[in-house]
C-alpha cells in the first residue's frame, strides 16, 4: 500500500513537472497583444489675421490615436512584432477623411533580435526620429515642430517602405530605410524615399542628424517626364539637467531647382515644476521663394493629474514679414494664415489622456 502511496505521488510530481513544462513552451510561443491610444481634446481661440475664432479641437499636446501592437517570441532572442496605429479627430469621432483613415500613422510587421530591427509597411522616417526628439514639446502644444512637417520641410511618414534599426552600440544608433513611391508609368520613381539617420546619447546628452532624398514627379506627368529630387537635413540635440532641460537644432528641405529652399532653426527649455511643467520654444523659418520669413514662440504649461492624465494651457504666436505665410500649428491642426503677411495667434486649454 505505502508503496502504491509512493507511486502515485511520484506519477502526480511527474505530470505537474510535464505540465508546466508544457505551459512554460506554449507561454514562450505565444504573444502578446495591447491595445493603446490617446484621446486629447481642448478649447481653442485662434487669430488667422482677420479675426478671432473658438472652436473645440482635438490633438493640442498630442494628435489623439488609437492602436494594436504586439510581440511573439521566436526563440534565440529574436521575436516578431507588428504595429497598427490609426488616428481620429476627438472632437467629432471622426475617422474618415484622407488624414484619419486606416492605420495612416503606422503599419508595419516586422523582426527584432540581436541584429536590430527590421520592418516593413508605413512606419517613421529617420526625419520624424530626430524632429521628435529635438521638439522640446514632442510634437505637441503651441510651438511645436509640426509647423515643419506641415510645410513639406520634412517627410516624418513612408508607405511601401523598408526599415531598420541597429542596436544601440557605443551610445550610437543607426536608421536606414527606403520606400518604393509606386508612381506612374511616366515616372515609375515618383514618391521613392531613401533615408539614413544617426543618434549618439550619453548620459543626459544626446544628439542626432538625418538626411532624405524623395522622387518628385513635376506638376505635369507625360510619358518620359524625368523625377527631381527633394533633399531634407535635420538635426539637433539637448541636454537634461534635471529640472530644467534643453533643445536645439536646425535644418532645411530642398527641392530641385534655385531660389525653393526652406530653412529652420530652433531653440526650446522646459523646467519641472512639482507635477507641472512650463515649456518655451522659438522657431525661425526662413523660404528663398520671395523671401518670405517667420518667427514662431510657443508657452506652455502642463500639470499631470496621474501618469496617464494631465492638463494644459499654450500660447503661441506665428509673426510672418510682408511675404511670409508659416502656420501656427499644435499636435493636429495647422492654422495657416488668411493672407501673407497676417500673424497667427493662439491660446488653448485641454485634457490629455492615454491609455
Amino acid at each position: 500500500m505505502r508503496n502504491q502511496k509512493r507511486m502515485a505521488r511520484l506519477a502526480a510530481a511527474v505530470l505537474a513537472c510535464t505540465g508546466a513544462g508544457w505551459a512554460a513552451q506554449a507561454h514562450a510561443q505565444q504573444g502578446s497583444v495591447q491595445l493603446y491610444g490617446i484621446v486629447d481634446t481642448g478649447l481653442v481661440s485662434i487669430d488667422r489675421g482677420r479675426g478671432r475664432e473658438t472652436l473645440v479641437a482635438s490633438g493640442g499636446q498630442a494628435a489623439s490615436r488609437w492602436g494594436l501592437r504586439g510581440t511573439e517570441d521566436l526563440g534565440g532572442g529574436m521575436s516578431a512584432l507588428f504595429n497598427l496605429e490609426g488616428q481620429f479627430d476627438s472632437d467629432t469621432g471622426d475617422m474618415s477623411t484622407a488624414a484619419t483613415a486606416g492605420f495612416v500613422r503606422r503599419s508595419i510587421v516586422g523582426l527584432r533580435g540581436a541584429f536590430g530591427e527590421l520592418t516593413l509597411g508605413r512606419d517613421y522616417t529617420p526625419a520624424y526620429w530626430a524632429l521628435l526628439e529635438n521638439d522640446i514639446s514632442r510634437f505637441g502644444l503651441f510651438g511645436t515642430l509640426q509647423s515643419i512637417n506641415s510645410l513639406a520641410v520634412a517627410t516624418p511618414r513612408a508607405s511601401n517602405g523598408i526599415f531598420y534599426a541597429t542596436p544601440v552600440m557605443g551610445g550610437i544608433q543607426l536608421r536606414v530605410m527606403h520606400a518604393l513611391g509606386e508612381g506612374p508609368v511616366a515616372s515609375p520613381r515618383a514618391g521613392d524615399v531613401s533615408a539614413v539617420g544617426a543618434r549618439f546619447g550619453t548620459g543626459a546628452f544626446y544628439a542626432n542628424l538625418s538626411y532624405l532624398q524623395m522622387k518628385v514627379a513635376g506638376a505635369a506627368t507625360p510619358a518620359g517626364t524625368p523625377v527631381t529630387t527633394r533633399k531634407q537635413l535635420a538635426g539637433g540635440g539637448g541636454y537634461d539637467f534635471g529640472t530644467v532641460r534643453v533643445t536645439a537644432g536646425a535644418g532645411y528641405s530642398d527641392p530641385f531647382g534655385p531660389g525653393n529652399k526652406v530653412t529652420f532653426a530652433h531653440v526650446g527649455a522646459a523646467m519641472k515644476t512639482g507635477a507641472g511643467q512650463w515649456l518655451a520654444q522659438i522657431i525661425r523659418l526662413k523660404t528663398e521663394v520671395a523671401n518670405g520669413r517667420a518667427s514662431t514662440l510657443g508657452l506652455s504649461y502642463t500639470h499631470e493629474l496621474s501618469k496617464r492624465t494631465n492638463l494644459y494651457a499654450s500660447y503661441g504666436k506665428t509673426s510672418n514679414n510682408g511675404a511670409g505665410s508659416f502656420p501656427l500649428n499644435i499636435s493636429q491642426v495647422s492654422f495657416a494664415p488668411t493672407a501673407a503677411g497676417l500673424d497667427v495667434q493662439g491660446f488653448m486649454v485641454g485634457v490629455r489622456h492615454s491609455f
